[in-house]
């Protein structure tokens, strides 16, 4: 590839590598270019879901089907995406519900031409009828139907929503507090999984905004250390706050380009100028004995019996629709209220 692109005369771009298959070693060479200064920084994650969406407005045969699908995308999902991202650059999470509501509504489209109908002509019969032959990820159709009818496309047609799962059950306090103080004094542990797992134990925070936390997010002033999670730093006390200001200047970059003093990351990852990805970090996690989620609810639930939903919204930046879940364990009652109902023996 290398041998190619200097041999071949052409700009050494994004578009140009843009033209290669997607590849690791595309990726990579990507990376070191940006974290040179050599290509300018763009959002790879919008770049790969506009690479997906065209294969599947390219994939649809009729031009009507296309066009409306295209429509929804353009201006239902990107536009909302685009206004909830006010800038920032948008996560995996963001970009995958995308991708598969619009891969879903493709398929409806499809499955409706295939049954001799379309979405105008079609009834809830065939919907439902559709429904049942396919996986639960049919139901993601459900965006782009309702969108579909308030624009009088289509009318009377109904999905239900996706079900969602049941709730980790938090860890209990217990093993919480056995896990923060091996974080803490156990100096054989990785620095950046003491301090990960610290965010997660302590704070709530989610693995998805442990990796993105950028080094200027980090403040030392003449009152400590603090961290900016939220719309104002939250104080680290004593060795918690050594820990994090050790990892800020003594960061293991996974990559050999672009090492401690140029990442802007906590975290950083394998790729030049990329974070460290929630997957690995995920992983990790486990091997230390750290299941994420359930000890981020067991923070969650211990944190909002402790402080009023404004305090940790303020500090953590956790939404206070989710501290409201949380409010006197209402998540893990709900949970548990759920698992009561199955086990309820049917009425006569």
């Amino acid at each position: 590839m290398l041998a190619q692109l200097g041999t071949d005369g052409f700009p050494v771009d994004h578009s140009t590598l843009d033209q290669y298959p997607r590849s690791r070693a595309i990726d990579y060479l990507r990376g070191v270019l940006v974290t040179a200064g050599a290509l300018p920084h763009r959002d790879e994650q919008m770049v790969a879901l506009h690479r997906s969406l065209s294969e599947i407005f390219n994939s649809i045969s009729d031009s009507d089907d296309r066009k409306l699908l295209q429509a929804f995308t353009q201006w239902d999902q990107l536009g909302r995406l685009r206004r909830r991202l006010a800038g920032r650059p948008a996560t995996y999470n963001q970009i995958n519900t995308i991708r598969v509501q619009v891969k879903q509504g493709a398929r409806l489209m499809a499955w409706l031409r295939n049954h001799d109908t379309d979405l105008s002509r079609c009834s809830q019969r065939e919907i439902d009828l559709w429904l049942s032959e396919g996986k639960s990820v049919h139901l993601h159709a459900r965006a782009f139907v309702k969108w579909a009818a308030a624009r009088g496309h289509t009318a009377g047609l109904q999905i239900p929503p996706p079900s969602r799962t049941n709730p980790t059950p938090p860890l209990d306090t217990e093993k919480r507090i056995e896990l923060s103080r091996r974080l803490l004094t156990d100096a054989t542990l990785a620095l950046d999984l003491r301090v990960a797992g610290l965010m997660v134990v302590l704070f709530a925070q989610p693995v998805t905004t442990i990796t993105k936390i950028r080094i200027d997010q980090v403040l030392h002033t003449d009152a400590g250390v603090h961290i900016a999670f939220g719309r104002e730093p939250l104080h680290l006390p004593g060795a918690i706050g050594e820990l994090v200001t050790h990892l800020s200047t003594d960061r293991r970059a996974y990559s050999a380009i672009g090492r401690n003093s140029t990442s802007p990351w906590l975290f950083p990852g394998r790729h030049p100028e990329q974070h460290l990805s929630p997957a690995t970090l995920l992983e990790r996690l486990k091997e230390l004995g750290i299941t994420a989620r359930a000890t981020q609810h067991a923070a969650l639930r211990d944190l909002t019996t402790a402080l009023p939903e404004a305090v940790i919204n303020r500090l953590l930046g956790i939404s206070i629709s989710s501290v409201d879940r949380w409010k006197a364990g209402g998540q893990w009652a709900n949970y548990a209220a759920e698992v009561a109902r199955r086990r309820m023996p049917p009425k006569a």
